[in-house]
């Protein structure tokens, strides 16, 4: 059984040809997908915009699928509804499973290591803080590539002391959030990074095993 777990794609009502094709490609391919949350961006579109787009076509395809879905700090449970019925089985913040006999423990990553917008809340109220802040990732990502998100790596380290002191040694902690892919499994840990800028990161269970996947699209 083919199994992905995929974060931080930060749909809005705008559509993406290409994107759409590699998230459309990555399903198809997959029995079971765990959508490890900020699946849309709810500071940016609404959850109603959002189901009325093109993407709609990507929930048609999860609706197939064994779906998880865990919830983000862009897309929290108050931004959606109970339309996420329409292509996840389960939704919630933290999700523990064992996959070919790997314990995994997967959660998002913002309870853990808290960005901006949940310090500041009241920043969210309008579009432009967001807009300017995925401008200003996508600049950085058209100078730098891949190696701009190193700035992000600080977070993955606060959800890796989470880990020492809250999960079993025999355990796996998934995390996104950071937008900084990393496997780390001397540590038991993995950020599966993001599909955004022309840039994608998953995680890939097969066979046993668990591999980070980078690839551009």
């Amino acid at each position: 059984m083919r199994t992905i777990i995929f974060s931080d794609t930060h749909l809005t009502s705008a559509f993406d040809q290409a994107k759409f094709k590699y998230l459309q490609n990555l399903i198809q391919e997959s029995d079971r997908v765990i959508i490890n949350g900020d699946f849309f961006d709810g500071y940016l579109t609404s959850f109603s915009d959002f189901l009325a787009s093109p993407w709609n076509e990507l929930l048609k395809l999860l609706n197939q699928k064994e779906t998880y879905y865990l919830i983000g700090n862009h897309d929290r449970a108050a931004s959606s509804d109970l339309r996420v019925k329409q292509f996840a089985r389960w939704t919630g913040d933290r999700l523990e499973l064992t996959i070919d006999g790997l314990k995994l423990m997967i959660e998002h990553g913002n309870r853990l290591a808290p960005s901006f917008d949940e310090r500041w809340p009241w920043l969210t109220r309008w579009k432009l803080p967001t807009q300017l802040s995925a401008n200003l990732e996508g600049l950085g990502v058209k100078l730098f590539g891949r190696r701009f998100f190193i700035i992000d790596k600080p977070r993955n380290m606060v959800m890796m002391q989470w880990l020492k002191k809250h999960v079993q040694p025999d355990t796996i902690l998934i995390c996104g959030h950071s937008h900084y892919p990393e496997y780390r499994m001397n540590t038991g840990f993995i950020n599966s990074g993001l599909i955004r800028h022309r840039l994608a990161s998953y995680i890939l269970i097969e066979n046993r095993r668990i591999n980070l996947i980078k690839q551009r699209y």
